[in-house]
């Protein structure tokens, strides 16, 4: 929801920015749909996993190849969650980023974004430490300020501004000449 489109609704300009406020830390339903299922794959592999290891136990306590299956296994599902935490953290960061460009009024998120250094950032609880740094450098820097700002109106005109007769300036804002009718 943009701060135009609350002001449609009717919304004052207080009321728009309480609104925007709250809004911060909300992340889109498809987002989070996304990611709930994800985490409800990943629970079912982890459940499928250690009922496996659990049979396997069972079974074959004297049989050392068995035993080394269950390690293997063990390893693996280690590894596993390893992996998908690492999914999570990245995933966490990557989102903190776009909130914090698009708190920075990015024009192309993707454009600044590729513009982070993402090597240099640490997560500290909810803050990402030296996020804002490389934030402030891009929108100060000549090179890279223009990714940031307002939006600027498309560049146009309204066909027939003089109400509906079509005048000398009209048709010069069309590009028109009087002779071509």
């Amino acid at each position: 929801m943009t701060k135009e489109k609350l002001a449609e609704l009717g919304l004052t300009e207080e009321q728009t920015a309480a609104v925007l406020e709250a809004m911060k830390g909300f992340v889109p339903k498809h987002r989070f749909d996304e990611l709930n299922e994800k985490l409800k794959t990943a629970e079912e592999a982890v459940k499928t996993r250690d009922s496996q290891i659990a049979e396997l136990g069972k079974s074959g306590d004297e049989n050392s190849a068995l035993k080394a299956e269950i390690e293997k296994i063990k390893k693996a599902n280690a590894d596993s969650a390893a992996e998908y935490e690492a999914k999570i953290e990245a995933q966490w960061l990557d989102n903190a980023i776009e909130r914090a460009l698009m708190g920075a009024k990015a024009r192309n998120l993707t454009a600044a974004k590729a513009c982070i250094k993402t090597d240099a950032l640490k997560r500290d609880g909810d803050n990402v430490i030296g996020l804002a740094d490389q934030i402030k450098a891009l929108t100060e820097g000549d090179d890279t300020k223009f990714l940031f700002g307002e939006e600027k109106p498309a560049v146009g005109f309204t066909p027939m501004q003089s109400g509906g007769v079509p005048t000398v300036e009209d048709d010069f804002t069309r590009g028109f000449r009087k002779e071509t009718y």
